[in-house]
């Protein structure tokens, strides 16, 4: 959210509110979603044509965060979670979504210099970092505007972000875009990051403005909330101010407007002289939203409640730890161990006391961003507004406020008009769920993200509609409970509205979610297992190896090899019990994602697929980080980008986002997937083009023989538990018949020549064909052929031999 027009007002009088500081030593409220798509916008060397580069992105997020604690500074991020239960910002969202479709159809390799997207797995990455970190942060039920500014009156602290929302709540605010990218060294050696401030009482006194008229001043110039259109009939009969008569119209609209609220200091009383320009028909709507909109500006404050909420770590606002029998607090998680969340919950569902191992940050608001970074968004254009009709985008008034009662209450998330499970509500706040966990509670419509892929496919988000449906049926228990998804339409140019298919009659149906905490973990296991179609399989061999209360992961007994197959794979020394004993932890929910993925991608998975996502975890071998750029090629057009493989990573996904939302509602039985481990778009994608081309023959050339061993040995396994034959085999090259073969021209004999490898890539081959020595006529009917000339016919051109 943004009042539109003021950031670019003030960056070009940064001279009277901006200015100079040195930040450090001090803690900071981080606007968590402006912070990640600041990086993802800003950082060189991301590509997002293949999907998400989240390995890299990891990178620059923990290099951020670096540079804040060496100069002392102790972020606290506070992340959005679900949409606006109001509804109130649903065109907004629509506007935002048909943009963001714009950009991924144009998305190339050859243009993503261009344009930007926040890939799907974004924010999971971020929050990992802020794990492995140890950073205090949390992800608000809803927008986290008001907590962010709430936690900074609070704390008398600053707000870093580009959200000119924030110079509206009276918070000292730091543009994110003003911090310098390293830290820079003071005179007495003191580390700081150089930035600007936002001088509120500047800007204040620079217009004769009383700070209580700030939030009507943002509700006039439009937000998220307010469009401009609304108050068009107020700025036309608003003068504009002497000598400025010429100028960009957002700016002559903010100049105007600080002029007119100059001569006013009751923020009702101007709020009724606006009120009486615009049409009789809209008045008790627009004030009624303006009044609440006001309301949120100057009254967020900070309350017990909210401190219960966020769950900040204790000594921090010198709060003592809250204690809570029905919450289990959430463990640090591990590389090695899934993180179990209701491992010590007794069959009644009540949690066990537990300490921590360390101080847990818990710091939790609400962060609201512009998905685009930008606040100076004009009128919605005729199309768009087309196709909101078409879509039949609804609730942008206040008419649909009294809805958000079932779903919220006083600021909290519920579920089916009762709180969340403790065990549940730690989960979504400590963000290890998707957004659309909380859309599904509260009952929102659910906004796919488009991605690159391929406009002539189904979107890659249909694939996932089975698990949608099943985590809606989890939590309310009405396999038919009506969900609304906007997403891309099959055209691929516009944004449609439908409905979640019914569960089909042999889908596996989930537990209800307050039957949870009394299920074993075996069966939390097998439950997740069963929604992503990878049943567990007991064998005498996992059973032996297996650890005690624990079901090891095996292959579905629908999986069914020749006889010949399986003899082949038994002399290799695997077997089907001991497959998915020896699989790691970590890709155990990895392994039952890669089953689903299977079965619904738009093309068949094979080996290579599988070979090429277990190469990210391999990245410091030297012949495997050489593929984490782009091919050049790919780059200057000479080589053809395989939109259907873009449309199968842009599936995975999808696939992978709602397994970890399955994982979690089970109380996470399971390590969840990690995006910066398993996927790097660039790497992944030139991986899956040389191994279909090279076969077993490419992976030699990247991996030592250790790492080889052990990748061979991981691709055996996944493929084994997927049901993928996991021979890599190599293309057959490209012949052309020798009927079909053209004759060289004069000069291209012995010429370098791109042929295609059957998969969208080209290859340099060198014609080889032997040159015989050509004398006599021979030798004079090639001159005329190559010279264009007539050339007689076999007779007359072989002359005597």
């Amino acid at each position: 959210m943004g009042v539109r027009g003021l950031s670019t007002f003030i960056k070009e009088r940064r001279d009277k509110f901006l200015v100079r500081h040195k930040l450090c030593n001090e803690v900071v409220i981080l606007d968590g979603d402006n912070v990640i798509h600041y990086i993802n916008a800003n950082s060189k060397g991301l590509n997002f044509a293949f999907g998400g580069d989240y390995q890299k992105y990891a990178w620059k997020v923990e290099a951020f965060f670096n540079n804040l604690q060496r100069c002392g500074i102790t972020p606290i991020v506070l992340l959005d979670g679900g949409s606006d239960p109001s509804n109130r910002k649903l065109k907004t969202a629509f506007s935002r979504l048909t943009s963001k479709l714009e950009v991924t159809r144009k998305l190339a390799p050859t243009s993503q210099h261009r344009h930007t997207c926040l890939p799907l797995l974004t924010k999971a990455a971020f929050v990992e970092v802020l794990n492995r970190l140890g950073l205090p942060y949390a992800v608000c039920p809803f927008e986290a505007d008001e907590p962010v500014a709430a936690l900074a009156r609070h704390l008398s602290c600053s707000v870093v972000s580009d959200d000119t929302d924030f110079f509206a709540f009276g918070v000292r605010c730091v543009p994110l875009g003003s911090l310098s990218a390293e830290p820079e060294c003071g005179l007495d050696g003191q580390p700081y990051m150089d930035c600007t401030l936002f001088r509120h009482d500047r800007f204040m006194e620079e217009y004769g403005l009383r700070p209580q008229l700030m939030p009507l001043l943002a509700c006039l110039l439009g937000n998220d909330y307010i469009s401009p259109g609304s108050l068009r009939a107020f700025f036309r009969h608003v003068p504009r101010p002497y000598g400025q008569r010429r100028g960009r119209p957002s700016a002559l609209r903010i100049s105007g407007a600080l002029a007119w609220l100059r001569r006013h200091t009751d923020p009702e009383e101007a709020l009724q002289e606006v009120l009486s320009l615009i049409r009789k028909e809209e008045r008790a709507i627009v004030g009624q939203l303006v009044r609440r909109l006001m309301d949120n500006y100057s009254q967020c404050g900070w309350s017990e409640d909210l401190i219960g909420q966020l769950r900040l770590p204790p000594g921090l606002v010198g709060t003592t730890a809250e204690q809570d029998s029905e919450v289990l607090p959430s463990t640090e998680e591990s590389e090695s161990q899934p993180v179990d969340r209701l491992a010590n919950l007794s069959l009644n569902g009540t949690a066990e006391s537990l300490k921590r191992t360390r101080d847990e940050p818990d710091a939790a608001s609400d962060d609201d961003l512009s998905d685009d970074g930008s606040e100076d968004m004009e009128d919605v254009s005729d199309d768009a507004s087309e196709d909101y009709a078409d879509a039949d985008v609804s609730g942008d008034d206040v008419s649909g406020c009294d809805d958000e009662s079932s779903a919220v209450l006083d600021g909290r998330l519920l579920l089916d008009g009762a709180p969340p499970p403790g065990w549940l509500s730690d989960a979504l706040r400590r963000g290890q769920c998707t957004n659309d966990v909380i859309n599904l509670m509260s009952g929102q419509p659910l906004l796919e993200e488009p991605q690159v892929e391929d406009p002539r496919q189904r979107p890659s988000c249909v694939c996932v509609e089975p698990l949608l449906r099943w985590l809606c049926t989890c939590l309310h228990g009405q396999p038919d409970r009506a969900v609304t998804v906007y997403r891309r339409a099959d055209s691929g140019r516009s944004v449609v509205r439908r409905q979640l298919a019914p569960p089909a009659a042999d889908a596996p149906q989930p537990p209800p979610l307050a039957a949870v905490p009394a299920m074993t973990l075996a069966e939390r296991r097998h439950a997740v297992l069963m929604a992503l179609g990878a049943p567990l399989v007991p064998s005498s061999s996992s059973e032996k190896n297996s650890v005690p209360g624990q079901t090891p992961l095996a292959v579905p007994e629908c999986t069914q090899e020749p006889a010949k197959e399986s003899e082949r794979r038994s002399a290799a020394g695997v077997t089907l019990g001991a497959a998915l004993d020896v699989l790691p932890e970590r890709h155990h929910l990895l392994a039952a994602a890669l089953c689903y993925w299977r079965r619904h991608s738009v093309a068949p998975v094979t080996a290579a697929h599988l070979g090429a996502l277990l190469l990210p975890e391999r990245r410091s071998e030297p012949g495997v980080s050489r593929l984490a750029g782009p091919d050049p090629r790919l780059l200057s057009g000479d080589v053809s980008f395989e939109q259907r493989v873009a449309h199968q990573l842009a599936q995975l996904q999808c696939v992978l986002a709602q397994a970890n939302n399955i994982n979690t509602l089970m109380g996470a039985p399971l390590q969840l997937v990690s995006p910066s481990r398993v996927f790097a778009g660039p790497l992944v994608y030139n991986a899956l083009m040389q191994l279909r081309r090279l076969g077993l023959e490419a992976v030699e050339q990247w991996l030592t023989e250790p790492a080889l061993r052990e990748w061979r040995r991981e691709l055996e396994l996944l493929c084994r538990v997927t049901g993928v034959d996991p021979e890599l085999r190599p293309a057959k090259p490209v012949l052309v018949p020798a009927a079909k073969a053209s004759r060289p021209a004069a000069g291209e004999v012995g010429k370098t020549k791109e042929v295609g490898d059957g998969m969208g890539r080209s290859k340099t081959s060198r014609r080889a064909r032997p040159q015989p020595q050509l004398t006599g006529n021979k030798f004079a009917a090639l001159l005329q052929d190559s010279d264009g000339g007539a050339s007689g016919d076999d007779s007359d051109a072989s002359g005597d031999s």
